[in-house]
């Protein structure tokens, strides 16, 4: 059985909300002129942001996406990968394991096998993991990670410049007009060729200046913009420019450039008591949107428009025209403002549907989302470590790991109130004599930590209650797996939540747990049939519907819409792994599009269609 084709970029952006269509349109007949691929074309347009395109990337692949967020520099990792292979196969190496052997590097294409390949036999690696990341993004990193070359600062706008500036472009729409652009900066010359191309101009870009010599020497150009740095070495040239002048940065300037630097005055604008809750909106209005099909630009105005709510104590601005979806983010901003004076999410639901002036599709929708909120509130929080150890000398990777995980981990140095923790971590002493004389329950499981200088002390301290002994220097995922499975079997016997398939559909469900991070299962029963379906710390690990296992099985339970679902926090240890690796998000994006491929061909078998 032949695998099932990947689904196309374009495809997994526009069903995602994150591109409007006329952009997808504009960056396909870019990339007919100008090679490249199509998420860089995306980009250069300011039609989306990095980081979404990175995870529909990894949708596109089946495999995870890299966040430079998320990956701080490892130098052990650089070193084992020489710059001019990493550049040649643009695959930056991002993280070393010395114990495993295992190198990651992140690639603009994770399906080069002889790369990977060639990498695996230049590191010495037992084994090379790829990571999908937009193509500028490896570039980016390959500079700073090698060579110490930091990016210029997404806020910082190189488009204001002196007087001595060329004068601005008279607007021109003849498609068949080319230009070309040379500049050293990547950046700067993405942003000049934005602006050609609003006046209608077909633009080529010089990666060196070996290569704009060439090509200002083949001619043909009617417009040829040169930075000063590079102008020696291109003939014919029309403008020589250090930077476009500043009225480009008030009327004609790419728009992803100014959308992020307004975001950020914004955010900053924002009183730090009110940030946490502005976020939260922010995010909200965005999932909105998506959902009614507005994305790109319009979605991003609306996010700014509820960062600037936030800072006048969540009042709109009135503007007119009003933009594309303002009425959810006036129900989203008046569910924020009803959040703080209440201090209860459920009375805020309450007072949201007795506001009037809003749209009742707007307050359904957020009512809606907020009720699959709720749903973490009454599973819990995040799971708590408490960590009685000494502020010197600690297990710190051990912790951090725990806390990069999603925990939370709160530090003492002696015996305190453990309710409300997964587990508890002491040292060797006086953590065993606490376990003996009763200064620590016996629940939640307590875990010893140091070094032990005879096996028979770890059997003494197993005997006193002790869960575990952990060495300092174990391996801290191995230490982080240990814990989870011990939380796990704390909450097995929680109550959990139960639900009808109308109010949250079973998409929304999974959404919730994974964006909270939540080890739970959720068990469905229907008029479609029953299944389950157990996620670990947001990820979905197993499901199974009637005779269908594993991905198969989401995709079938994403199209139920009657019944009800019951979620019980904590999944069994032992429960088989169905899903192997699989992104969450991803998972329900493509059983969205089969389901409307379903629909589309019942309609198309329809009577109508006879």
């Amino acid at each position: 059985m032949s695998p099932a084709p990947r689904p196309r970029l374009g495809d997994i952006l526009l069903r995602a909300g994150l591109v409007t269509s006329s952009a997808l349109e504009r960056a396909l007949d870019r990339q007919q002129v100008q090679p490249g691929r199509l998420g860089s074309h995306l980009l250069e347009l300011g039609a989306v942001k990095e980081e979404d395109l990175a995870k529909a990337l990894s949708i596109q692949h089946r495999i995870p996406p890299f966040l430079p967020s998320l990956c701080p520099d490892d130098p052990g990792a650089t070193s084992r990968v020489p710059e001019e292979l990493a550049r040649r196969r643009r695959a930056v190496p991002v993280a070393w394991d010395d114990k495993r052997s295992v190198l990651q590097v992140a690639m603009a294409d994770p399906q080069d096998l002889e790369a990977l390949d060639e990498i695996r036999f230049a590191s010495g690696a037992r084994r090379v993991v790829a990571l999908v990341a937009p193509e500028h993004v490896v570039e980016r990193e390959i500079g700073r990670r090698y060579r110490g070359v930091e990016p210029e600062p997404p806020g910082a706008v190189p488009l204001a410049g002196g007087r001595e500036a060329s004068p601005l472009l008279e607007p021109r729409r003849d498609a068949k007009r080319k230009a070309l652009v040379a500049d050293p900066s990547p950046r700067r010359a993405r942003a000049v060729a934005a602006l050609l191309e609003a006046h209608g101009l077909r633009v080529t870009r010089a990666g060196s200046a070996a290569e704009a010599s060439n090509l200002g020497r083949q001619g043909g150009w009617d417009e040829v913009w040169v930075h000063r740095d590079w102008c020696d070495a291109v003939p014919g040239r029309d403008r020589v420019y250090s930077d476009p002048v500043a009225e480009w940065a008030e009327s004609l300037g790419p728009a992803d450039a100014f959308a992020r630097e307004a975001e950020q005055l914004a955010r900053e604008a924002v009183p730090a008591e009110r940030r946490a809750r502005a976020e939260e909106t922010a995010a909200l209005v965005r999932l909105l949107a998506a959902r009614s099909g507005i994305g790109g630009w319009d979605a991003r105005w609306l996010m700014l428009r509820a960062w600037r709510a936030a800072t006048r104590a969540w009042e709109l601005p009135g503007e007119e025209p009003a933009p594309l979806g303002i009425e959810l983010a006036r129900a989203a901003v008046a569910f924020a403002r009803a959040v703080e004076e209440t201090g209860s999410p459920r009375e805020a639901v309450a007072r949201l549907g007795r506001m009037s002036g809003l749209d009742p599709d707007a307050v359904t929708a957020v009512t809606r989302f907020v009720s699959g909120a709720d749903l973490l509130a009454t599973l819990g929080g995040a799971p708590r470590a408490l960590a009685l150890l000494a502020a010197e000398g600690g297990p710190e990777p051990i912790l951090r790991a725990l806390e990069a995980a999603g925990w939370e981990v709160v530090r003492g140095e002696g015996p305190q109130d453990t309710e409300g923790f997964q587990v508890v971590l002491v040292p060797v002493r006086p953590g065993v004599e606490w376990i003996e004389s009763g200064a620590l329950p016996t629940t939640p499981p307590v875990f010893v930590v140091g070094e032990l200088a005879h096996p028979a002390d770890m059997l003494y301290a197993l005997r006193a209650g002790a869960e575990d002994v952990i060495e300092p220097s174990a391996h801290p995922e191995v230490v982080v797996a240990k814990l989870e499975r011990a939380a796990a079997r704390q909450r097995l016997g929680g109550q959990g939540v139960e639900g009808s398939l109308s109010d949250l559909t079973v998409a929304e469900v999974v959404q919730v747990l994974a964006h909270g991070l939540r080890t739970a299962v959720v068990r469905i029963e229907g008029t479609d049939g029953s299944g389950e379906i157990a996620l670990e710390q947001g990820r979905v690990v197993d499901a199974r519907a009637g005779d269908l296992v594993g991905e198969e099985a989401v995709y079938a339970m994403v199209a139920w819409e009657e019944g009800r679902f019951r979620i019980t926090p904590g999944i069994d240890p032992d429960r088989p792994r169905t899903v192997q690796g699989a992104d969450t998000e991803g998972l329900l994006m493509e059983g969205f599009r089969r389901l409307d491929e379903s629909r589309r061909q019942q309609g198309l078998e329809g009577p109508s269609a006879r």
